[in-house]
């Protein structure tokens, strides 16, 4: 009657920018629906996603953002954030992404449904991969190849499953090299006993992997009092949690 007509979501407003050829309007408008504090998690796991997926790298910090704000989502901005910290080589942080991913999808039980649900199918084939990236960047290649047969052992999405039969390849040749087997075997008797912890420990922080060092450190210490212990798929998905008073626990 009055010609007001229905006020467009942030979705449309962004597909309409999109495909107008136009990234930066689409950008504003996704940081103003992450400005509104209306704005649900769904509609903002969908624009951070999007921003990923048509690589407006000018507003992939959205992605952090997200993942601040909603820490224990399992929309898929999580995972992308990984992927950008990896192809930046920013390998501690990225498996840190993947393996708290998978940590939310085991402890919500969508392991065993994943064929179900594509966007949690995308997420965890993904994150499988992404969280070998320090381990193989650090040498444990025979690890890395643990993870993603473990990661095999559920219905990931197709194109994920060659992808990583690929890697598992890429990996079954390098760490039969001569450069690639030294640290590979010490990785593995570390993760078979506990033993070598300082060399290694000391390697992860001399290359920039302050994480996965406190894991080591953690790991150590697990094995030293803790005879039962076994680095086998429960320690994969353990997280590296500091207290409230400072100390680290693995858990």
């Amino acid at each position: 009657m009055f010609g007001f007509g229905k006020k467009e979501s942030y979705e449309e407003r962004i597909r309409g920018a999109l495909a107008e050829g136009l990234p930066r309007k689409a950008a504003s408008i996704a940081r103003k629906a992450f400005t509104n504090k209306k704005t649900e998690e769904h509609v903002l796991a969908w624009i951070a996603s999007s921003m990923y997926e048509r690589e407006i790298s000018s507003a992939f910090d959205l992605l952090e953002i997200f993942v601040d704000r909603f820490p224990n989502s399992l929309h898929l901005p999580r995972v992308y954030l990984a992927d950008i910290l990896c192809r930046a080589s920013r390998f501690d942080h990225a498996t840190d992404l993947a393996r708290y991913y998978l940590r939310l999808a085991k402890d919500s039980d969508v392991f065993p449904t994943l064929s179900t649900n594509r966007i949690l199918q995308e997420g965890v084939s993904r994150s499988f991969l992404l969280l070998t990236s320090a381990y193989t960047t650090l040498g444990a290649r025979s690890y890395s190849k643990r993870l993603l047969q473990y990661g095999l052992s559920y219905e990931l999405a197709d194109r994920w499953k060659e992808i990583i039969k690929n890697e598992l390849l890429q990996l079954d040749s390098e760490v039969k090299q001569i450069q690639h087997a030294d640290f590979d075997k010490k990785w593995e008797l570390f993760f078979n006993s506990g033993a070598g912890a300082n060399e290694l420990y000391q390697k992860c922080n001399d290359e920039g992997f302050p994480r996965m060092a406190k894991r080591v450190d953690l790991l150590e210490t697990n094995f030293r009092f803790n005879s039962s212990f076994k680095a086998n798929t429960d320690e994969v998905l353990l997280l590296v949690i500091e207290t409230p008073s400072k100390e680290f626990l693995l858990c």
